[in-house]
């Protein structure tokens, strides 16, 4: 009865680990886009840059435009830095999660094979027993004899 339990509390929880690990590769994506995001506009950044400082006639009659173009562009890579450090921090808050529903997953594994194992000499005394003595074994007695060794 109580290795259902125990298996029923590890298949829940792996579930809960295939839920978190997209839960983390849904934040590792987010991160990365914001990423290239970043980068484009760094671009676009350089770009501007590059125009603002040529020798073309053409560009030096729009400072001003420039000038705004040069501030968006600022604020948006401000804006996205913040973001992605955001981000970041929830990466690692999601791949901690992992890892300690991880650790959870292996030690109810762990408890549900100990569970069966025990179960299973359980039985094999209580058969061992009951051929010998030809009576009904006493299991609560066996298993803590089981569990004092």
């Amino acid at each position: 009865m109580a290795a259902d339990a125990l298996e029923k509390r590890a298949r829940n929880l792996r579930r809960l680990a295939a839920l978190q690990r997209q839960l983390h590769k849904l934040a590792e994506s987010e991160l990365a886009e914001t990423n290239r995001q970043r980068i484009a506009v760094g671009e676009q950044i350089a770009r501007l840059v590059e125009v603002m400082g040529g020798l073309s006639q053409v560009h030096r009659l729009f400072p001003q435009l420039y000038a705004r173009q040069m501030v968006k562009l600022k604020s948006r890579e401000s804006t996205l830095t913040a973001q992605a450090q955001l981000q970041e921090q929830k990466v690692l808050r999601e791949r901690t999660k992992q890892d300690r529903i991880g650790e959870h997953l292996a030690a109810a594994a762990g408890e549900a094979e100990m569970m069966r194992e025990e179960e299973s000499i359980l039985d094999l005394l209580d058969a061992v027993k009951g051929a010998t003595s030809g009576g009904e074994p006493d299991r609560a007695q066996a298993s803590r004899k089981l569990r004092r060794a």
